[in-house]
C-alpha cells in the first residue's frame, strides 16, 4: 500500500458491479452489456462500466480490492479488473488469520481495523454498505472518507467528481 498516495478502497457489488440493468441516474456512467460469470461457486450477472473504471484510474490514487469478492481465490483481479481497464489490483491476504476464517460480514471491518492502526495517507471507502460497515473507532487517525453508493446505480459521475475535488 502507497504509504503518500491517497488510497482507493473498492468494493465490487453495488459499486463496479451495479445491481440493477435499469439507469435511471442521470450521472451514471455508460454500462458495457451484461455479462454472466459461473463457475462451480457462483453464477453472477455483471453489469460494469468501462468508463467508470477510466475515471477512477484517472485519479492520482492507489486503487485496492476491499471486497468479499477477494476471498475466494482472487475472483476480482482475473474477472472484474480487465472489463474495467484495470491491471491487477491490490487485495488484502485472503489467508491472513486475523480475517480469513471470520464471516463476510465482519471481514472488511477487520481489514479496515488492521489497515488503519498507523498514520497514514487519506482513504477513499467506496462501498455501497460503507455507512454500516464504517466506525470511526476504526480509524482513529481520521484517514477514512466514506463514498456510499447506491446499489442499484453504482458510483457515479458525481461521486468520483468529489473525491478528485478532495484529492
Amino acid at each position: 500500500m502507497s504509504k503518500t498516495k491517497p488510497l482507493i478502497w473498492l468494493d465490487v457489488d453495488g459499486v463496479v458491479n451495479r445491481l440493477s440493468r435499469v439507469t435511471v441516474d442521470p450521472h451514471s456512467f455508460q454500462f458495457e452489456p451484461e455479462f454472466i460469470y459461473e463457475d462451480e461457486y457462483v453464477r453472477v450477472a455483471l453489469n460494469l462500466s468501462r468508463q467508470m473504471g477510466e475515471a477512477l484510474a484517472a485519479l492520482d490514487c492507489e486503487i485496492i480490492w476491499l471486497s468479499s469478492w477477494v476471498r475466494r481465490a482472487d475472483w476480482a483481479n482475473p474477472i472484474i479488473s480487465p472489463r474495467l481497464g484495470f491491471g491487477e489490483l491490490p487485495y488484502p491476504d485472503p489467508h491472513n488469520p486475523i480475517w480469513a476464517e471470520q464471516p463476510v460480514s465482519l471481514y472488511k471491518q477487520l481489514v479496515a481495523r488492521e489497515w488503519l492502526r498507523e498514520p497514514g495517507p487519506p482513504v477513499f471507502w467506496i462501498d455501497d454498505d460503507v455507512d454500516l460497515l464504517y466506525d470511526s473507532k476504526l480509524d482513529p487517525h481520521a484517514r477514512v472518507t466514506q463514498v456510499c453508493t447506491d446499489s442499484t446505480v453504482g458510483l457515479t459521475r458525481a461521486q468520483v467528481a468529489d473525491i478528485r475535488d478532495k484529492i
